[in-house]
């Protein structure tokens, strides 16, 4: 006859416990993977489905490109309009051959400004004490160096 301790008796509770809840689990999921195959959709429906998807899609896709269409429309005219009021404003001789210079400048630097990656950005940012979110889209962060970069330029030549 063995002699049984409190501990082994309180372990042998568990093990046998253990056993079961685990003999049940695996039972269980057994039983739901055949309930989950034998209802499986045809595939048939599964073509069907797929192939509104993709209509549903293509409906996105076309509406997401004539808003983007109209976008750019819209900025284009922007953009003329406000070449146009450049064009009608009236300045000094001596002003419009400084800003000439200061546009060519400009123009030169706006394109080396355009090529700068995100951490160049917010470094020249921070340089000068303006510290944007991250979130911050690319255009917003190229703006804002644009014109910081303008207003030390035209500071130069006053």
């Amino acid at each position: 006859m063995k002699y049984y301790s409190a501990i082994d008796r309180f372990f042998n509770k568990f093990r046998k416990k253990g056993f079961l809840l685990y003999a049940t689990l695996v039972i269980a999921a057994t039983a739901y993977s055949f309930y989950s195959i034998s209802n499986l959709p045809d595939v048939k429906e599964l073509e069907q489905l797929k192939e509104q998807k993709r209509k549903k899609e293509q409906l996105k896709k076309s509406e997401t490109d004539k808003k983007k269409e109209v976008k750019a429309e819209e900025e284009e005219e922007e953009q003329k309009d406000a070449e146009t009021k450049k064009l009608k404003e009236s300045e000094s001789p001596s002003k419009k051959s400084s800003s000439l210079f200061v546009d060519e400048e400009l123009s030169k630097d706006h394109s080396k400004i355009d090529n700068w990656s995100r951490r160049e950005l917010h470094s020249y940012l921070s340089r000068h004490k303006i510290y944007p979110d991250l979130d911050t889209s690319l255009e917003d962060l190229i703006e804002q160096v644009k014109v910081i970069y303008y207003e030390n330029k035209v500071a130069h030549f006053i």
